[in-house]
């Protein structure tokens, strides 16, 4: 149901108009240059810049030069690199000026705004093609976090170590309330993922989750007898135990870098 919950929502937001990225030639209704992450320690950074934010255009002395292109921000900040500039940043509707000072000398790897880009426009589809392209993107979205899944696994068992990607649930409300200032599309598109995310996890054969529960019943037609109900409700209790423990910590761990 999790599964179907997700293909709901992604054909509703196809629909509405799921955030896409977009090459510079297309021709996609609102698309703009979108901050997609932000370098800590970065001139972006110490504007309060974020994930979601906008380029819309910058100001210098009396001149304003408006963006609609990547190629157009890189161009603006290597011409004024050291130089003190207002940065017109979109967020959730709502515009206003950021001052921001572009490196001179930014670490390798990063530019002299320390912030990576992408043209975002919202794509709709008609509403006869909105449910196969939900299903597309359910399909897309089981196979993109099985993977990520896959490596989280296999970092935790070789490791033991979890990436700082997982959050909790204080990481995912934080990260859904700043969705949600992106507008309903993102939230949508936010809320289909989540659902699939739940889906794969609960079906992933651990004690205590579902897949746990398919996974005796796996065995016991193997087997051809019972499993041994004593057995396997403390495997379940145990497995209780644990995930309970690994939320605690991953709780704690989403307090400390959120607040």
């Amino acid at each position: 149901m999790n599964i179907v919950l997700a293909w709901v929502l992604f054909s509703f937001g196809h629909g509405l108009g799921l955030p896409t990225v977009v090459g510079e030639g297309e021709g996609v209704a609102d698309a703009r240059v979108t901050i997609v992450a932000v370098e800590p320690n970065s001139p972006a950074a110490a504007a309060g810049l974020q994930f979601g934010d906008t380029i819309v255009g910058f100001k210098i002395q009396a001149s304003e030069f408006k963006i609609t292109a990547i190629d157009e921000v890189q161009q603006f900040v290597d011409a004024y690199r050291g130089e003190k500039v207002l940065a017109v940043i979109g967020r959730g509707g709502e515009f206003f000026e950021k001052e921001i000072v572009p490196r001179s000398e930014p670490p390798p790897g990063q530019g002299p705004l320390g912030v990576a880009m992408a043209r975002v426009g919202l794509v709709r589809s008609p509403a006869w093609r909105a449910p196969w392209d939900g299903l597309k993107t359910t399909a897309s979205a089981v196979v993109a976090i099985s993977r990520a899944l896959a490596g989280t696994l296999s970092d935790f068992v070789s490791r033991g170590t979890v990436s700082a990607d997982v959050s909790g649930p204080v990481g995912i409300f934080v990260f859904a309330d700043e969705t949600r200032r992106l507008g309903l599309a993102y939230l949508v598109e936010l809320a289909g993922i989540l659902s699939v995310n739940l889906a794969l996890l609960n079906i992933l054969p651990i004690p205590a989750l579902d897949g746990g529960r398919i996974l005796f019943i796996f065995i016991e037609k193997i087997r051809g007898i019972r499993v041994n109900q004593r057995l396997e409700q403390d495997a379940h209790t145990f497995g209780f135990f644990v995930l309970l423990a690994l939320m605690a910590l991953i709780t704690y761990r989403d307090i400390v870098r959120f607040f």
